[in-house]
């Protein structure tokens, strides 16, 4: 009966792990690259005038972001960070990721970032100067492909754009029946072995 139990727990630990969303975009904190200009793996760059790569953030606050970001400088033609994810037709997905523009001190901004999923434009903001934000972008659906692009532009006409902690998980899927909530999971299997525990202290 121990070990009946004992694979029930592990059962349902192996389902709380299935059901905890898994990130699709690769690279997506920009850790992959060596240091300073140049391409970005995993990732596709086209367009622009100016510097691009990844490096340490040295304009957002000190400390906030650890490791590596993407920055962007291009100044006078649009410069597009891309990458084509795998997708399934139907389903839903969540886009969360870290934005940044700076305008240069005493400068106006005149930046632009904008971003594509697919053949729709889900973000789209101009003339920012502000620190980090967190964005959270929702319901964005997967083209009828096996892949979706998903694609940021960027311009900044006197310093840099920054991108960081790029995400896509699922959402649901249509017409599919929901998975398990993971509590219910975690409750169910510290239930699992708190009878294994009890019986083996009998």
């Amino acid at each position: 009966m121990k070990n009946l139990h004992a694979a029930v727990f592990l059962s349902l630990v192996a389902q709380l792990a299935s059901a905890t969303p898994v990130n699709l975009v690769q690279n997506g904190d920009f850790e992959l690259a060596v240091s300073g200009p140049g391409d970005v793996p995993l990732w596709t760059y086209a367009g622009g005038d100016s510097y691009y790569g990844v490096d340490a953030d040295y304009i957002g606050s000190p400390g906030a972001r650890p490791g590596q970001v993407f920055y962007d400088g291009a100044a006078g033609n649009t410069g597009y960070l891309s990458q084509s994810i795998a997708t399934t037709a139907g389903m839903s997905y969540v886009l969360e990721f870290d934005l940044q523009r700076y305008a240069g001190s005493g400068l106006p901004a005149d930046n632009l970032a904008s971003i594509n999923f697919g053949l729709s434009n889900v973000f789209y903001q101009e003339d920012v100067d502000g620190d980090w934000t967190h964005f959270t972008i929702s319901g964005l659906i997967g083209g009828p492909g096996a892949t979706t692009l998903l694609q940021f532009a960027n311009l900044n006409a006197f310093d840099f754009n920054q991108l960081d902690n790029v995400s896509l998980v699922e959402q649901e899927r249509n017409n599919d029946v929901p998975e398990p909530a993971a509590p219910l999971l975690l409750a169910a299997a510290a239930g699992a072995l708190t009878l294994v525990r009890r019986r083996r202290f009998r």
